[in-house]
């Protein structure tokens, strides 16, 4: 991959080579460009090169003081590797790809070459390494940085709805910064548009400032028109990577219509991939052609969420979609609509908080315990929370609590729950009442099995 010198002159370090040297490199295989996945050089690995990073994004992983690892996301214009380098240490990390990379390898011996010629730039290099360092250390903790695909292949489904509602619940749930890029079909322009043919750059601004729009949620918007052009797709990792370089969480909303090497590269590209579809004969069909194409360049990131207007029998579509290797993620009601009038309900708000949750990383779950009819103390547990805005993601429990826990599955919330138990209370019946409250549950788990839960 050729890239002029003048692009990475203006680099910090880069400045300090000889432009003669700089212009070697450049030519040299030192530019290489790596795919989704790609180790960059793992921990306790002797340190052989340093990496300048020119689109695209990459994590570094290193073990915590509590046993979890450390996440340092790195974007266009940071460098890999300089700490090993500076320190005369092997790697403390590993360093993985995580979209689409165009990096500049620099070997160490090049730069020990440069240094032994002219002593002052070893001085000045090293200067401007600790400089970055300490700019790196002071800088607010490490963002998450993720990057979200949302593909409707639902014809009824308010796609830009769901989009919107999903980032005005990201920004209110994680109350970092959340960019929402519309990618639009325009298959009438004869030329690229102009964000494809935009070069890197390395002075810190957003390329996209003209296009950005700040809506009344709080959260930002790009509208960029694509086209049939090849370009457009390998435009995508760039973007991506420069997005996400200035918000915390930038989420994709992809034009169905959009050629499919585009939409694959979308979903490929970003950690989570969030296909909406329709228990329908054609909508499925779609989504076996969707993973076709992205064969195997993706992992567990695809997530199919079915989204359901009214009871229907699941299994089917269950068995079908582990044949797909891509289980169900969830079954969505109360959904926007696209026909006129099409509003969402409490119902689909509850679902994309959890969504929300998800891809911030932040998912509550709930333990209840057992006690026979003492467990049912769980329900004013789950009314309290409810009263304090708390939503829960996930819910286990053992003997009682699993029972109350399998009703508030089912869809019940506190006052729901609290109904059924008094009901059961006041019947008097000839054995204990918790226990024909524990048959309604298994019945009510019974027919939520058969529906798609």
């Amino acid at each position: 991959m050729k890239i002029s010198p003048d692009l990475l002159k203006p680099h910090p370090l880069l400045a300090l080579l000889p432009y003669r040297k700089l212009k070697q490199l450049v030519a040299d295989s030192a530019v290489a460009e790596h795919p989704k996945g790609t180790v960059v050089f793992r921990e306790s690995d002797p340190c052989e090169a340093i990496y300048l990073i020119i689109s695209g994004r990459c994590e570094g992983k290193m073990p915590g003081r509590n046993g979890a690892d450390v996440v340092e996301v790195y974007g266009p214009g940071d460098t890999l590797g300089d700490r090993a380098f500076l320190n005369n240490e092997p790697h403390r990390s590993t360093v993985t790809v995580s979209t689409h990379c165009v990096l500049l390898r620099i070997p160490t011996q090049e730069l020990e070459g440069i240094f032994t010629k002219d002593p002052t730039i070893a001085g000045r290099f090293s200067q401007t390494l600790t400089r970055r360092a300490q700019v790196m250390k002071e800088r607010k903790p490490a963002r998450v940085r993720r990057v979200v695909s949302l593909v409707a292949l639902a014809p009824r489904v308010d796609a830009a709805a769901v989009a919107m509602q999903l980032g005005s619940s990201l920004l209110n749930i994680t109350r970092q910064e959340v960019l929402v890029v519309h990618l639009i079909r325009n298959g009438a322009a004869a030329h690229p548009h102009e964000w494809v043919l935009q070069e890197p750059n390395f002075d810190g601004g957003f390329s996209f400032g003209r296009q950005l729009h700040t809506n009344d949620f709080g959260f930002d918007e790009l509208r960029l028109p694509v086209g049939n052009d090849p370009r457009y797709a390998a435009a995508i990792a760039p973007l991506i990577s420069h997005c996400g370089r200035h918000y915390d969480y930038v989420l994709l909303h992809v034009d169905p219509q959009l050629p499919a090497q585009i939409i694959t590269e979308c979903i490929t590209q970003a950690d989570l991939g969030y296909v909406l579809l329709q228990p329908s004969v054609q909508s499925l069909y779609d989504f076996e052609l969707l993973i076709q194409a992205l064969g195997t360049q993706t992992s567990n990131h695809v997530k199919p969420i079915i989204f359901v207007e009214e009871p229907f029998k699941a299994d089917e579509f269950h068995e079908m979609f582990r044949r797909f290797g891509r289980p169900v993620h969830s079954f969505a009601r109360g959904f926007p609509c696209s026909e006129p009038n099409g509003c969402a309900d409490h119902r689909f708000a509850l679902h994309i908080n959890r969504i929300a949750r998800e891809i911030g990383r932040c998912r509550i779950g709930l333990a209840l315990s057992s006690g026979g009819a003492k467990g049912l103390a769980h329900v004013g547990v789950i009314q309290v929370l409810e009263e304090n805005g708390i939503e829960i993601d996930a819910i286990a429990g053992a003997s009682m609590g699993a029972y109350v826990g399998s009703l508030w599955a089912y869809g019940l919330d506190g006052a729901g729950l609290e109904k059924i138990a008094r009901e059961h209370e006041a019947a008097g019946v000839s054995f204990p009442w918790w226990i024909q409250f524990c048959r309604r549950a298994w019945g009510f788990c019974a027919r939520a099995a058969s529906r798609g839960g």
